[in-house]
């Protein structure tokens, strides 16, 4: 049975990037809901009692340490949404898969222990990064990237990243000058961030440094690449000043240890590995 894809229809850019690789407009299997993020868990409770028969539920949302962020909903160990979710669908859920980056890890793991302590049948997270290349029209493209609860290595061992092959899994961009970014005014620079509805805002902060700090921070980096709606949370973002009272926006995905920068060439931005880790 295909599953009920559900996410957000006020998050950024990326996100929406993978949402818009999904079909259907009807609550059916296979359907494609996006809901208010404002509105994000009486929506998840509404869509399940609209909806008939069996229920596979997929949430599509960005990820940060492992836990789903849907609009205003954290999926963590600690959230007290989950129940009332499962006790509105009456026993028809039969499974529920975290469709961020590394959900089966971390926090995420313990946030699907705690849905299964609940009494969902079937938990499923990830152990890789997801983006908009692994959805289609019916959702998830292949069942094999999100993995059920019972089928995880022991912690420590599931923690561990290879970042080395995560990073080499994106897709390579050639030729890509580094040296021509996009210059923003700080609003639009805050556009994410300003769409983020949930309790976890990262932090936006302005470097005062001169344009040097930024190429320093650049140097010598040949391995370039791209994930589109790659559905991870920023860590932080720093805005360096450009010409004429704008900035260069860099964004710190995964504790730093990649950043999305946007040079002109693709202003939705590519991802690198820094020489240097980003000033706090």
């Amino acid at each position: 049975m295909a599953p009920l894809n559900i996410s957000v229809i006020d998050g950024d850019a990326t996100l929406q990037k993978t949402q818009d690789n999904i079909n259907g407009e009807s609550l059916v299997g296979g359907a494609r809901v996006l809901l208010r993020g404002n509105e994000s868990v009486d929506g998840v409770r509404e869509v399940v009692a609209a909806t008939t028969g069996d229920l596979h539920v997929d949430l599509i949302a960005h990820a940060r340490d492992g836990e789903l962020h849907v609009g205003q909903w954290l999926i963590s160990a600690l959230e007290t949404e989950a129940a009332g979710i499962l006790q509105t669908a009456g026993g028809r859920i039969k499974s529920i898969r975290l469709l961020g980056c590394f959900t089966a890890r971390g926090k995420g793991r313990a946030a699907m222990q705690h849905l299964k302590d609940l009494g969902y049948p079937k938990v499923y997270g990830t152990r890789r990064i997801l983006g908009s290349r692994h959805f289609g029209p019916n959702g998830l493209l292949d069942d094999a990237l999100a993995l059920e609860l019972g089928t995880l290595p022991p912690e420590p061992l599931s923690a561990l990243v290879n970042w080395d092959t995560a990073f080499g899994s994106m897709r390579q961009v050639p030729n890509v000058d580094l040296g021509s970014l996009v210059a923003e005014t700080t609003v639009d620079a805050a556009r994410d961030v300003s769409k983020y509805l949930g309790p976890e805002p990262w932090l936006l902060r302005e470097v005062p440094d001169s344009q040097q700090r930024l190429s320093e921070l650049l140097a010598n980096i040949q391995d370039v690449r791209e994930e589109p709606g790659l559905l991870q949370l920023p860590d932080r973002e720093l805005l360096y000043p450009a010409a004429t009272g704008r900035v260069h926006r860099v964004t710190s995905l995964f504790g730093g240890r990649w950043i999305r920068i946007y040079p002109a060439s693709h202003p939705g931005g590519v991802i690198v590995r820094p020489m240097a880790p980003l000033p706090l």
